[in-house]
């Protein structure tokens, strides 16, 4: 069939006004980054010219498309060029090697740790604590009928809570979370990760605060002692990476029937919709009681409170390690009537003072 010059123009136009409306169609419905193959992109022209307004996931909307102009779109969300009607290659088209998620703004930010853990506590200003249902010498004894001790798994003998704290923010998205930990608590050996200031303790480390005490993967050393650990998990509830808050130098005695001051800053990455959880485990039912520095004897004669926040009331709930149930804290130690310092047995404040979006992966260690 013959066909003139003008007719073979309509026709390449009516061609390039088309493929042009399924594309905007196509971005309108899915709302997804394509990429425009370079053969294709001339045809891609619009010859009416009519502005389109193209949204490309994660990336700004290409607006007031000039007449005779196409729409590039960037690969993996990236904002898409102009196209010219006669086949030119898109410019400013960004190329970004996944989806840019949606931008985090301050209500988003401060969602990533306001949420209500299974205690009713937020995870910006939480706790690790030991009870003293009896006191016993300098011990004080946190379930009478101690369990687990036949447990396979050193972390899972003895008393044990759990609080889970879900995470905002976007789903998926790594946020890095800097937090302050001020604590009372006897120290615990780790091993097979690794701790921040290796041996370092301080010259009196009986009365000094320890500037030390976070620790790294690993896990516990079998002992009597309590172990303190800080968890984060993905989406799916799978632990991605876990944390030790009272850890002492191996083999240097430090394990003992004494307790320590601790207050660091340090920041570790969480996911957007996973959840952290904070595990207290006294592995005999026997926590050593805050009753001063160095060792004692069985009289309690200097309780202290925790550094820099020695006024912070302990939280109104917390669980009961011999039943799992949430109860008043008070009603978890004999020597508290009330929610005023100094606690006992041992206890750790966490507060967080940031939290920002990265792209550092959970394993990412800030020094």
């Amino acid at each position: 069939m013959r066909v003139d010059r003008a007719g073979h123009c309509r026709w390449r136009c009516f061609d390039g006004v088309l493929l042009g409306l399924l594309l905007a169609l196509a971005f309108a419905c899915g709302g997804r980054s394509t990429y425009v193959a370079p053969d294709k992109q001339g045809s891609a022209a619009g010859a009416s010219g009519a502005a389109q307004a193209v949204q490309a996931q994660g990336g700004a909307p290409v607006v007031d498309v000039p007449s005779g102009a196409g729409v590039g779109v960037g690969v993996g969300g990236g904002v898409g060029g102009m196209l010219t009607s006669n086949g030119g290659v898109a410019t400013n088209g960004g190329a970004g090697p996944n989806p840019v998620k949606p931008a985090c703004d301050a209500a988003c930010l401060d969602s990533v740790a306001s949420q209500k853990s299974d205690f009713g506590m937020a995870w910006q200003s939480s706790w690790f604590l030991a009870s003293c249902e009896n006191k016993l010498g300098h011990d004080c004894v946190t379930v009478p009928t101690c369990p687990n001790q036949a447990a396979s798994a050193f972390e899972d003998k003895g008393a044990v809570t759990v609080e889970t704290f879900p995470i905002g923010g976007v789903k998926g998205q790594h946020y890095k979370v800097t937090f302050t930990f001020n604590g009372l608590a006897s120290p615990k050996e780790y091993t097979d990760g690794k701790r921040d200031l290796g041996d370092a303790v301080p010259v009196n480390a009986d009365s000094a605060i320890w500037e030390s005490g976070f620790y790294r993967d690993g896990s516990p050393v079998p002992s009597n002692y309590d172990s303190w650990k800080l968890s984060v998990l993905d989406e799916a509830g799978k632990e991605l990476r876990h944390y030790y808050m009272n850890s002492c130098p191996t083999g240097q005695g430090y394990e003992a029937h004494r307790t320590f001051l601790l207050s660091y800053t340090k920041s570790i990455v969480v996911v957007g919709g996973g959840k952290v959880t904070h595990r207290v485990q006294d592995p005999n039912c026997h926590s050593i009681d805050n009753c001063g520095p160095g060792g004692y004897d069985d009289v309690c004669r200097a309780p202290r409170s925790l550094p820099n926040e020695p006024d912070v009331p302990v939280p109104a709930m917390y669980q009961d390690p011999a039943d799992g149930k949430l109860k008043p804290t008070t009603e978890l130690s004999q020597l508290n009537p009330t929610l005023s310092q100094p606690w006992h047995s041992q206890l750790g404040h966490l507060t967080i003072t940031s939290v920002e979006v990265t792209t550092d992966p959970v394993t990412q260690d800030y020094l």
